[in-house]
């Protein structure tokens, strides 16, 4: 898994999927995500985050927290600009 990780071959990495060794780290102590970001293997990386979630939990729930609060906050201004008829300068 970690070689397929690092050579950004999805399709082996779909072979291994259920297998537990996503977590497992090699004999230099990475693991397969550590690998494909070595080698800039996007779509292994993709796949990686994706169908193992658990890599990176919060990581994910801080970016739809961030962007759930500027959404939120934009909502906010448009409403006050309407509201007063008035433009941020």
């Amino acid at each position: 898994m970690h070689w397929a990780a690092y050579t950004n071959d999805v399709y082996l990495l779909k072979y291994f999927e259920g297998d537990k060794s996503y977590n497992q780290l090699d004999s230099k102590g990475k693991t397969p995500l550590m690998r494909a970001i070595s080698n800039n293997s996007n779509d292994a990386i993709d796949y990686l985050i994706r169908t193992y979630p658990d890599l990176m939990p919060d990581y994910e729930m801080d970016l739809k927290t961030i962007a759930i609060k500027k959404i939120i906050e934009t909502v906010k201004y448009e409403n006050f600009i309407k509201k007063h008829n008035t433009k941020i300068v």
